[in-house]
C-alpha cells in the first residue's frame, strides 16, 4: 500500500477514528499511551503487510536488532565498540543482500558472463528505516541519549507507517520526545494535516504523474525525438522527481501531524538555490543530514586538512548515489554532485581570499545562479532517470546535436514550470505568515473562505489526477 494508494484514504480513516475512540475512552489510563502506541504499530504492520507478508517480517527483524543493539551498548560498555560496528555490519548487510545483490550479479555477469536466474526484491522501505536504526545506534554509542528500554516505542518508531515507505528519516530523540504527548488529538493539528495531505496528493497525483507520462516515452525511446523535445523532456523530469518526493513528503507529515507528530520539512523549494551546496540544504533534506552526521563527519569532515575534506565529500555523494539505487548510473549521478560540491568550496575559497570585503550580488546574478544551478542539476537527473548508461548518452547526444526527430511539446510540464516558479517566488513572502506550514499556506478551515480554497484544491485533484501508473519514484529506493 502506498499513501496514494485508492485504499489508503478507507485505512487511514479506519485507523484514526480507532485512535480518536481509544484516547477518549482510555482517559487518564496508566496504559494508555501503551495502547494507543499499539494501535499504530499494528497499523504500520498492516500498512506494509498488505503489500508482501515477509516485508513486515523482515522490517521487525531489524527493529528487533536496532532494539538489542542499543540497550547492548549502554549494557556491556567495555565492549560497546565491538557491539556497535557488528549491529551496523549486520544492519548493511541486510541492506547489502535486498538492494544491491542483483545488481553485483547483473555487473558480475557483464564482466564474465557468468550469471544466476536467482532475484531478490527489495522490500519496500528498507532503505529508509535501516538509515534511521543506524542512526539510532551510532547517537546511542555517543551517548547523545539514552537506549529506550520500551521494545514498543522502539517497534513504533522504526514502523511507524507514513514515514515508513520513503521517510523523512527522523531521528529517534525527536520521534521519541514527541511520542510522549500523544494523549488527545487536536483540531489544529488534524486541520495542518489534511491540508498538507492534499496538497501532496494534488503535486503526485496530478502534476507529477501527468508530466511522467511524456518524460517516460523520452527516455524509453530518445532517438525518436528532435533534441528540443529531448531537452524539454530532461527539464520535465526535474519537476516530476521533485512533485513526486515532495507530495510524498508533504503527505507523510500531513498524516503524522494528524496524529500529533511534528516533523521537520523535507523540502525547502530546492529549484531556487543559488550554489549546489544551498541545493542540499534544500533537496531532501532528512538525507542530507544524514549523510553529513553519519557518513561525512565519521570520515573526518573537515578536521584533516582541505584535501582530505574534498576526498570525504566525494565519497559520501558517491555512497549517497548509491544508496539512491543499484546501477551504476547513480553513481555517476553522485559522482558528479560530489565533484560539483567541491568546485564550489573552492571557488568560494578563493573568492573570500581574493576580495577581502564582501560585496552582495546583484538581483541578476542571482537569478543567472539559479538558473545555472538548476541546469547542472537537470543534467544531472538524466543519469538518475537513464536505465543504463547508453540511453542517457542517447539522450545527451541528442540534445547537443539538436537531432531532428518528433516534436512533441507538453502543455502540463509547462503548466507546473510555472506553478513551481510562482510557487517558489510566493513562498519569500508566505514563509514570513504565521499560518505557514511547510511552505503550505494553511486555511482555517472554520471559514467560508478557508473551505472554499480547500474544496476547489479537492475537486482539481479528483478532475484532473492521472490514475495510470501511481508509484511514488522513492518507494523503489
Amino acid at each position: 500500500m502506498a499513501l496514494n494508494n485508492f485504499f489508503f484514504i478507507p485505512f487511514l480513516l479506519t485507523v484514526f477514528v480507532i485512535y480518536w475512540l481509544s484516547t477518549l475512552i482510555l482517559g487518564k489510563s496508566k496504559y494508555k499511551n501503551n495502547i494507543l502506541y499499539l494501535e499504530l504499530i499494528t497499523a504500520s504492520y498492516c500498512f506494509i503487510g498488505c503489500t508482501n507478508i515477509y516485508f513486515a517480517l523482515i522490517l521487525f527483524i531489524v527493529s528487533l536488532i536496532t532494539y538489542f543493539s542499543a540497550l547492548c551498548i549502554e549494557k556491556y560498555l567495555s565492549r560497546r565498540d565491538l557491539i556497535s560496528k557488528l549491529s551496523i555490519l549486520i544492519l548493511l548487510l541486510i541492506l547489502g543482500v535486498f538492494k544491491y545483490y542483483n545488481f553485483f550479479i547483473d555487473s558480475f555477469e557483464w564482466l564474465t558472463g557468468i550469471g544466476s536466474s536467482i532475484k531478490i526484491i527489495l522490500p519496500l522501505g528498507v532503505s529508509f528505516y535501516i538509515f534511521s536504526a543506524i542512526s539510532y545506534i551510532i547517537d546511542v554509542y555517543r551517548k547523545k541519549y539514552s537506549a529506550n528500554k520500551s521494545i514498543i516505542e522502539v517497534l513504533l518508531f522504526m514502523s511507524f507507517f507514513p514515514k515508513l515507505l520513503s521517510g523523512p528519516i527522523i531521528k529517534a530523540d525527536l520521534f521519541f520526545k514527541q511520542i510522549t504527548n500523544l494523549n488527545s488529538l487536536k483540531w489544529s493539528n488534524i486541520e495542518i494535516g489534511i491540508q498538507l495531505f492534499v496538497v501532496g496528493f494534488f503535486k503526485k497525483m496530478v502534476l507529477a504523474n501527468r508530466i511522467e507520462t511524456f518524460v517516460n516515452d523520452i527516455f524509453y525511446a530518445p532517438v525518436a525525438f528532435d533534441g528540443l523535445t529531448l531537452l524539454w523532456g530532461v527539464v520535465s523530469y526535474s519537476l516530476v522527481i521533485y512533485f513526486d518526493f515532495s507530495g510524498y513528503s508533504d503527505m507523510a507529515i500531513g498524516v503524522s501531524k494528524m496524529f500529533g507528530f511534528d516533523f521537520p520539512d523535507n523540502f525547502n523549494f530546492p529549484y531556487l538555490a543559488q550554489n549546489i551546496t544551498e541545493f542540499w540544504k534544500r533537496w531532501h533534506i532528512s538525507l542530507s543530514s544524514w549523510l553529513k552526521e553519519y557518513v561525512y563527519f565519521p570520515l573526518g569532515g573537515n578536521r584533516e586538512g582541505r584535501l582530505r575534506a574534498f576526498v570525504n565529500l566525494f565519497l559520501t555523494m558517491l555512497l549517497g548515489g548509491l544508496w539512491h539505487g543499484a546501477a551504476w548510473t547513480f553513481v555517476v549521478w553522485g559522482a558528479f554532485h560530489g565533484l560539483a560540491l567541491i568546485i564550489h568550496k573552492i571557488f568560494v575559497q578563493w573568492k573570500e581570499a581574493k576580495f577581502e570585503n564582501k560585496k552582495a550580488y546583484s538581483s541578476v546574478w542571482n537569478i543567472i545562479s539559479v538558473v545555472i544551478t538548476f541546469s547542472f542539476v537537470t543534467f544531472c537527473w538524466i543519469f538518475f532517470k537513464a536505465t543504463s548508461f547508453k540511453n542517457a548518452a542517447e539522450i545527451i547526444k541528442g540534445i547537443f546535436t539538436m537531432q531532428v526527430g518528433i516534436s512533441q511539446p507538453y502543455t502540463w510540464s509547462i503548466f507546473s514550470l510555472v506553478l513551481l516558479v510562482i510557487a517558489s517566488f510566493l513562498n519569500i513572502k508566505i514563509s514570513q505568515n504565521a499560518n505557514n506550514y511547510s511552505g503550505v499556506p494553511i486555511q482555517d478551515l472554520s471559514t467560508i473562505k478557508g473551505q472554499t480554497i480547500f474544496f476547489i484544491l479537492c475537486g482539481l485533484t479528483i478532475i484532473l489526477a492521472h490514475v495510470g501508473n501511481t508509484s511514488f519514484i522513492y518507494n523503489f529506493f
